[in-house]
């Protein structure tokens, strides 16, 4: 084995690429989780939560659509559930919530329901 100061060390540029990308890592907090909130909704945060609204009921859809091309939507049907947590008080999704919360699911969702 060659060990001597005369080999040269070679780092290629994925490896290099690599490197840096766990020292970007290794400086990230532990919890990056966002404080929660408490208080009424603004007009801008009801208005976006309406688009969540469309896209769950999308999601849900494109679910119906891969079941019937014989395709088994696990996916879409996991995120379409966790859009009905986030809804949880939407006035469109108050029936859906509360069905799926008092199913086994809604053990899931831990002791604030979602």
């Amino acid at each position: 084995a060659c060990l001597s100061s005369e080999a040269p060390f070679r780092v290629t540029a994925a490896a290099a690429q690599v490197l840096r990308r766990q020292r970007r890592l290794a400086m990230l907090p532990v919890t990056m989780a966002p404080p929660p909130f408490f208080g009424e909704m603004t007009p801008d945060m009801l208005e976006k939560l309406t688009r969540i609204r469309y896209c769950v009921w999308g999601i849900f859809f494109a679910a119906v659509g891969r079941l019937c091309t014989g395709d088994i939507p696990l996916s879409e049907l996991l995120c379409g559930l966790t859009g009905v947590f986030l809804l949880k008080s939407d006035e469109n999704m108050a029936t859906c919530y509360a069905c799926l919360a008092s199913s086994p699911v809604g053990h899931c969702a831990g002791a604030n329901g979602g």
